[in-house]
């Protein structure tokens, strides 16, 4: 708790404000701020030193920030060309593309962005993609903290970023994507929302916990962890993280879309209710709090 007190008034001047960008950068901070709290001390220490004593939550959110940057390779089998640009190809042989951005370097070769949303089939079942969605880079990127003495310092540090930053991702209601399309092509369509016509996946993004839960990165941490609120005991707080942090990444994304049929109720041109908002508040803080305790057991695994 004393430490927990003590980021607070560091971090608190990075976030006093809300614009158009803040829930992003809260929610991932919120996440981190979480993990941070439950890192074992060998991965605080690694995270000390790759960091060089910065915290998790000053860079949670680079990866949005210089995401187009963020490439890796497709090859030759690996994309198909449409409409004269490259696709990645997906399981079916056809285009395959959500939220990344595809370019061709000056030698010819194939660069993708690096998706921050998943797939999952009709039951809600996780489905790989390599290069395709961000559960195969949450793997990918955690292999490098496993091998870090393999790896440049640049590699390992940008390697711990996307895997800070994807786990907060995996967790948001409008970055699953169902092969039934329930989602609606996650969620990007308009709805009326605080009076406005604004679209549904931005208010996930944006709106709907910053209006609900006021406050920086630290006061969202507040009301989201009973280990910091004491709003359980602490043997039933340890109880309740470890039935969080149990299982596989798989069954985290099992987890996750089954609690999201509320989230596709609204229909485009729809206001959403404050009875919705009753639902949706709640659901986005124990997303959050998932996501912050998944972190650190992932962290705590692979440091």
């Amino acid at each position: 708790m004393k430490r927990f007190i003590i980021i607070s008034a560091l971090i608190a001047s990075l976030f006093n404000c809300v614009n158009a960008n803040a829930f992003g950068r809260r929610n991932h901070a919120t996440i981190a701020c979480i993990a941070e709290q439950h890192l074992s001390r060998a991965a605080r220490k690694a995270v000390q030193e790759i960091y060089q004593k910065e915290s998790l939550i000053e860079h949670a959110t680079f990866p949005d920030e210089d995401r187009y940057k963020i490439c890796v390779p497709l090859e030759e089998g690996e994309y198909i060309i449409v409409d004269g640009a490259p696709v990645l190809k997906g399981p079916d042989g056809n285009a395959f593309s959500f939220g990344a951005f595809y370019s061709t370097d000056d030698k010819g070769r194939v660069w993708s962005t690096i998706p921050h949303g998943w797939f999952a089939d009709e039951s809600g079942n996780y489905l790989n993609v390599d290069k395709g969605e961000c559960i195969w880079a949450i793997k990918k990127y955690s292999e490098v903290l496993r091998n870090r003495k393999n790896h440049s310092a640049e590699e390992v540090k940008l390697a711990l970023q996307m895997v800070v930053h994807l786990v907060g991702d995996m967790h948001c209601p409008s970055h699953v994507h169902f092969k039934d399309k329930r989602d609606r092509n996650d969620l990007k369509y308009n709805v009326i929302y605080g009076g406005r016509e604004i679209r549904y996946h931005n208010i996930w993004d944006t709106d709907i916990l910053v209006d609900r839960y006021i406050g920086g990165p630290v006061d969202f941490a507040y009301y989201c962890d009973p280990f910091i609120n004491g709003a359980l005991s602490k043997k039933e707080a340890v109880r309740w993280q470890k039935e969080i942090q149990k299982g596989s990444i798989e069954d985290w994304c099992r987890d996750i879309t089954s609690r999201l049929e509320p989230v596709f109720e609204p229909e485009p041109g729809s206001k959403i209710t404050k009875e919705q908002l009753q639902v949706f508040g709640p659901l986005g803080r124990d997303m959050v709090l998932r996501a912050g305790y998944r972190l650190a057991a992932l962290l705590n695994e692979v440091l």
